[in-house]
């Protein structure tokens, strides 16, 4: 029931008798579809693109692919917050839960479309996080959750801490050294902008609790992050500009190569994924074994 449209995906997949990848192909089409729309917005499209892969695309798409839905679809939920159109933005975010619970926390936001930054609004936003807080906290996915990433044996994530890290850290720079510039040049994206500042420094009080939590709702933040790094060369009266500017591409190169290096979880789950962009595998050589165990009555 928390995740409806991921269930109704996987029961889709089974009625039309849909190899698994397809699964990945549809999650992975959601995602990306979204991190386009919102690549437009940008300043420099490509270089969106290309700051997004060290941490959001390869950790999305190719590895939670119910999240990466949700990513691509609260990625649509921005743009229609930067046009002020509510129903549209409200429809993104649930349509987003419908394949990850945590996406619904972007409800929060509503009281800002179309309107400055006040305490009235923040007041109004957090009335309307407490019930959703709430239904995240009541339903089962939180106890999964709590499972496994508060109560398990491991549950801290070893690259969180490097993620979240530059996550708080670019948007720190952003409050503190171009939020005015920011405003001048991008006015509709600017509250929008600043919000996710804020909560991107509330992930600071959740990491000390659980790494994993505060990554995985950081993950939806990254773009936002990235819409920043992407706008530095077009900010003016920017002193140090090509410090700025090359700042974001070295950290991401520092942590992507120290990841890929180090991380048992990248050498288990990344390095023997197989590509299949040239052709996909007959089912047999895939499945035969699945198939004959079916047919045998050995699993259901």
């Amino acid at each position: 029931l928390t995740e409806p449209f991921y269930i109704l995906l996987s029961k889709s997949l089974h009625y039309f008798n849909l190899q698994y990848y397809w699964l990945n192909i549809i999650t992975t089409s959601i995602f990306f579809f979204g991190v386009h729309k919102l690549a437009r917005r940008s300043a420099d499209p490509l270089s969106f693109l290309i700051l997004l892969y060290p941490i959001l695309i390869i950790n999305m798409p190719m590895s939670a692919v119910k999240q990466a839905a949700a990513v691509g679809m609260v990625c649509f939920g921005f743009v229609y917050f930067m046009d002020k159109k509510l129903i549209q933005y409200i429809i993104c975010i649930i349509l987003g839960a419908g394949f990850h619970l945590s996406a619904l926390i972007f409800l929060a936001l509503i009281p800002f479309i179309g309107g400055p930054l006040t305490l009235k609004r923040f007041f109004l936003g957090s009335l309307i996080s407490l019930p959703i807080i709430g239904l995240i906290g009541l339903s089962s996915y939180a106890d999964i959750a709590i499972s496994r990433y508060v109560e398990s044996s491991n549950p801290e994530a070893a690259g969180a801490i490097f993620r979240i890290g530059i996550l708080i850290g670019g948007m720190a720079i952003f409050l503190i050294f171009f939020k005015n510039q920011w405003k001048n040049l991008y006015p509709s994206q600017y509250s929008l902008m600043v919000l996710s500042a804020l909560m991107a420094i509330v992930l600071a009080v959740i990491l000390p609790f659980s790494s994993v939590l505060a990554d995985r709702f950081g993950y939806y933040l990254v773009p936002m992050l990235t819409l920043f790094f992407v706008s530095i060369p077009f900010l003016k009266n920017t002193q140090s500009k090509a410090f700025w500017i090359s700042l974001p591409y070295l950290g991401l190169i520092l942590i992507f190569i120290t990841w890929t290096s180090l991380s048992s979880h990248f050498q288990h789950c990344y390095q023997p994924y197989k590509s299949w962009l040239i052709g996909l595998p007959e089912r047999e050589k895939y499945y035969g074994d699945i198939n004959e165990k079916e047919e045998a009555g050995l699993i259901p």
